[in-house]
């Protein structure tokens, strides 16, 4: 429990001090990289609220629903940006459709007691199609010898994306645990989300030379 709570305050301190380094070099970056640090930004501050709320004894899962809703738009966003051809596009444009298909039969199953749920099958859809593209990206780069602009957002992405995917297909399910079952697998999602949060810092660290 204390190797938790200290991991929580450092990744707020590290991730405050991130969302200050990627706003410095804002208007330097291109643009696939500032959809990125907006929605870096919007998920930073969306999870400082939550933290309050948490403190004061306040029910704050709805702000994982605002958190789904931003990733949403921003990382497809993101994706569709930087994916290559037309016809990569419009397989995209399907992927995403089909998540958010998923996502809206779970919110309707799951609507009045939306307050009580996160995670499951639509987080997990969602954060699979990102995989996707993160592979997809990679791959069709290497074999084209191309060179990878957004490298490191991107594995940013896939490694956090990946792992998160697993871990909140738990969704609600992790209530069960007991604090005892929650804590190593919240703290594997703190330790990816830093990793993100390196490659999100690597790719600033590019432009600012």
């Amino acid at each position: 429990m204390y190797l938790y709570n200290w991991l929580t305050y450092f990744h707020l301190l590290f991730y405050t001090l991130m969302v200050i380094f990627g706003w410095r070099s804002f208007l330097n970056a291109k643009l696939p990289t500032k959809v990125f640090t907006v929605v870096f930004s919007l998920l930073y501050f969306v999870q400082l609220l939550s933290l309050v709320f948490a403190k004061l004894a306040i029910n704050n899962l709805l702000f994982f629903h605002l958190m789904l809703l931003i990733q949403f738009i921003g990382y497809n966003l993101f994706y569709w940006l930087i994916l290559p051809a037309n016809k990569t596009k419009s397989f995209a444009l399907g992927l995403m459709f089909f998540s958010m298909a998923i996502i809206l039969v779970e919110y309707y199953l799951n609507w009045e007691k939306l307050y009580n749920v996160y995670g499951g099958y639509g987080y997990f859809a969602l954060n699979i199609s990102f995989v996707f593209f993160s592979i997809y990206y990679l791959v069709h780069d290497i074999l084209n010898d191309l060179a990878l602009d957004f490298r490191y957002l991107n594995y940013a992405m896939l490694i956090y994306s990946g792992g998160s995917s697993i871990i909140f297909l738990l969704g609600d399910k992790l209530g069960n645990l007991g604090i005892g079952g929650q804590v190593p697998i919240l703290i594997i999602n703190i330790v990816l989300h830093l990793l993100y949060q390196v490659f999100y810092a690597i790719e600033i660290w590019k432009i600012r030379r």
